[in-house]
């Protein structure tokens, strides 16, 4: 509003200037007053100040983004920065206390830091970490079978009927996967060579804490439940899903269960508990070779039908269930 009012009275805003300038009471060091018109002033007021609508756009960014500010900068509102920063997750308010309107040599030290930091990949404003921290695995090829329990098993009966094949004590956790295809999979069926995306969030099953983020590209193969699978741990699976976005995949299911996992002399095992369709046993390999998968699964299914629980084999994976049940497939 008070910006306004110079727009509105250009001979009072130009004695003002020239009183500021006099009594050295203006935020810029640099700027004298007789040195520019009123008019020409004015012209930048409005285009600098009052008509910029930086304070809107920076809420639509969802990259780092780090605001550096003098406290005694008369021209700026403190509050409104520190509001925006504790409104978004990916901005971050730094006020220096002694620093005014103008840039001095430790103001551009301090934005010269920033910017290297962020250049250099070390930077991420909330954690003063990498956004996404890549660890590798070397690529595998995963095998699965599945199993769909009967709704009269309850999760704990079924872990009391598998314990005696366990070699490893259990681990417990909730995994909530989201699911991407690129545009032209979406409406189509998932055939061998089709590109699955997955970004999985892993919590602490009692505190909810994320433990882990993890993006996946699982190559569909010839059979069922088997796929070549890239995996990378990230260190910030909302960037990665993001970035999945940018690139041009679209989100097309989200996949929430409770997986308390083991192992047996031959397999990994795990009894999921699948918001949307139930119970399930899984098991797993991974190997490093083009093996017999369909001997490999054979194998698998031979163990799940000599459990002798109450159940059928399942051929379809987690996130096309829930997409076929979704759709009423």
């Amino acid at each position: 509003m008070r910006f306004m009012s110079f727009n509105s009275h250009p001979r009072s805003s130009k004695r003002f200037l020239q009183f500021a300038d006099r009594h050295n009471i203006w935020p810029d060091a640099g700027f004298k007053a007789d040195e520019v018109t009123a008019e020409s002033f004015l012209i930048a007021l409005n285009t600098a100040i009052i008509n910029q609508t930086t304070m809107n756009d920076i809420t639509k960014l969802t990259l780092p983004i780090a605001i550096l500010s003098g406290k005694l900068d008369p021209l700026i509102v403190e509050r409104n920065l520190k509001k925006l920063a504790k409104d978004h997750n990916n901005i971050t308010h730094t006020s220096m206390a002694t620093q005014r309107h103008e840039i001095t040599d430790k103001y551009a030290k301090k934005l010269s830091e920033i910017i290297k930091e962020y250049l250099a990949g070390k930077y991420s404003p909330k954690t003063n970490r990498p956004i996404i921290k890549i660890q590798t695995r070397k690529f595998m090829i995963e095998v699965e079978s599945k199993f769909t329990v009967s709704s009269s098993i309850t999760r704990d009966e079924l872990l009391a009927i598998l314990k005696d094949q366990f070699i490893t004590p259990t681990s417990s956790k909730r995994q909530i996967d989201t699911v991407f295809l690129l545009p032209e999979q979406v409406d189509a069926p998932i055939v061998p060579g089709s590109k699955i995306m997955r970004v999985r969030d892993v919590l602490d099953l009692e505190t909810g804490e994320l433990q882990q983020s993890l993006m996946t590209l699982k190559v569909e193969g010839q059979a069922k439940l088997v796929s070549d699978e890239y995996e990378f741990a990230v260190d910030d699976g909302d960037t990665a899903r993001q970035m999945l976005t940018a690139l041009g995949w679209q989100k097309v299911v989200t996949v929430d269960k409770i997986r308390l996992e083991s192992k047996t002399e031959d397999y990994t095992i795990c009894i999921d508990e699948v918001a949307e369709l139930g119970l399930f046993i899984e098991l797993e390999v991974l190997t490093e070779d083009s093996a017999d998968v369909k001997n490999i699964q054979q194998q698998m299914r031979n163990f799940l039908k000599n459990l002798d629980i109450d159940g059928k084999l399942w051929k379809i994976p987690y996130d096309t269930s829930i997409r076929n049940l979704q759709n009423n497939v």
